[in-house]
């Protein structure tokens, strides 16, 4: 499951914003070990202007990282340096693998 955050960065907040992300708000994250990744993306096109993704398990990972002590008080950290932020839950259905390919000659 992916746990998606897209969002805009407060005029003027930038640097402290990814500051903020990388002593705090990603080290949130990754301590759990059930988080395998959190990545930001700069989107080419589209608003708001930043995603940030991070894989995990299922619901009861995220529900279990909401109930964490400082859960609230990294949330209104990040919220002060954000805005226009939606939230959304990307859930697999199917992956399709791409196709190893042989290096024989065809016949």
């Amino acid at each position: 499951m992916t746990y998606i955050f897209e969002y805009d960065i407060v005029p003027g907040k930038t640097a402290e914003f990814f500051d903020f992300m990388e002593k705090e708000g990603s080290k949130f994250w990754t301590q759990f070990e059930e988080v395998e990744k959190y990545e930001v993306f700069s989107k080419m096109g589209g608003t708001p202007a930043y995603e940030a993704h991070v894989e995990m398990s299922g619901f009861e990972v995220f529900n279990k990282i909401r109930s964490h002590p400082d859960w609230d008080k990294v949330a209104a950290k990040t919220s002060a340096y954000t805005m226009n932020t939606q939230r959304r839950f990307l859930m697999p259905v199917v992956s399709y693998l791409k196709a190893e390919t042989s290096s024989a000659p065809h016949a």
